[in-house]
């Protein structure tokens, strides 16, 4: 499955925006893993792992607005997937 270029220039924008999450925290060993739409909440969810932290997992959530994208949440804790 490929992705047009509005699609990945579109995921690009929240991944940039999910990885200030990580700046601020400094959490640069972190790598992506995902990107999925969450149903339940309207919004993007981020997913990161690490070997090399205290938490395997973050997940980052970013909402849409009308000037572009928000951080909205995050969760150290893995999420299910659904396809």
């Amino acid at each position: 499955m490929s992705i047009d270029s509005s699609r990945y220039e579109e995921l690009s924008k929240i991944a940039d925006k999910a990885n200030e999450f990580l700046h601020e925290h400094e959490c640069p060993e972190f790598e992506i893993i995902g990107i999925n739409w969450d149903e339940d909440e309207s919004q993007w969810v981020v997913s990161y792992y690490s070997d090399y932290s205290n938490h395997e997992f973050i997940n980052v959530w970013v909402a849409t607005t009308e000037r572009g994208y928000r951080l909205a949440g995050h969760s150290f804790e893995p999420i299910e997937v659904k396809f």
